[in-house]
């Protein structure tokens, strides 16, 4: 979830629904988890930065990589790269 003010110490609105969310299309790096997501702004354009695991028929999915959103506002809408940026050897 996510939640944004104006002021830290202002009124915080929370959304119902994650910004981003597991890719709808089941053969992506991210159609099993995504998660651990850190975010870059930068001159009003953010990066944001995640986990990301495929489905591959078992419990724990398929191997670790991550991957990258760009997006000109923290709400969206993001464009994702189309591949990991990094992947964890096994």
């Amino acid at each position: 979830m996510v939640a944004v003010a104006n002021d830290i110490e202002g009124e915080w609105k929370r959304f119902d629904k994650p910004v981003i969310d597991i890719s709808k299309d089941s053969i992506t790096y991210d159609a099993m988890l995504m998660a651990n997501p850190a975010v870059k702004v930068e001159k009003k354009a953010a990066m944001l930065f995640y986990k990301q695991v495929a489905k591959n028929g078992t419990l724990l999915g398929g191997k670790v990589r991550f991957g990258i959103l760009f997006s000109n506002s923290l709400l969206g809408p993001d464009t994702k790269y189309p591949k990991p940026i990094l992947e964890v050897s096994q």
